[in-house]
């Protein structure tokens, strides 16, 4: 991590929760899925199906499937491409070292509604940008806290080109 980078976070005082550097990173995200795409970052892939379950356990119909995509971010350096990597043929004889190693999940929408929602779930009932908690339906949704910390969003950012994404 660049000490530039890491000195502007950390006298940022915003460490654990949504900062500049995830809306760098979620944009980076967005514009390598395309033209109109909005993406929540989360702390791993399984979040990010656990913020789509929490969506559908709330009632939402189920969107279309080229609305929302479920990814996970993992390193390219030194490990196993996607390609390459099948974890039902590991053995036990396979280190942990040789699986890929995760930085974080992400839930991607074209649709601004969603993304609202996907957001709110996320990061404790609030909208992207603004601290007040957002109504998603009859009752005041809190929200989880499955939000990528500042550090993993730097990775993805100071790593351009350094991961790749697995849709899940």
């Amino acid at each position: 991590m660049n000490q530039d980078v890491m000195k502007e976070a950390l006298f940022s005082g915003i460490w654990g929760t949504c900062g500049p550097w995830e809306d760098r990173s979620a944009a980076l995200i967005s514009a390598s899925l395309g033209e109109g795409w909005h993406t929540v970052l989360t702390y791993s892939g399984a979040a990010a199906k656990k913020v789509f379950q929490i969506y559908e356990r709330m009632g939402y119909p189920y969107p279309p499937k080229d609305l929302v995509k479920i990814l996970r971010i993992v390193y390219t350096s030194n490990h196993r491409s996607s390609e390459s990597y099948h974890p039902e043929n590991e053995t036990d004889n396979d280190s942990y070292q040789n699986q890929p190693a995760e930085i974080c999940g992400a839930i991607c929408t074209t649709d601004p509604k969603l993304y609202e929602i996907f957001y709110a779930i996320h990061h404790c009932g609030h909208k992207p940008g603004i601290s007040a908690t957002v109504d998603l339906s009859s009752e005041t949704v809190l929200g989880g806290d499955m939000r990528i910390s500042e550090w993993q969003a730097i990775q993805i950012y100071e790593n351009e080109g350094g991961y790749y994404v697995e849709q899940l």
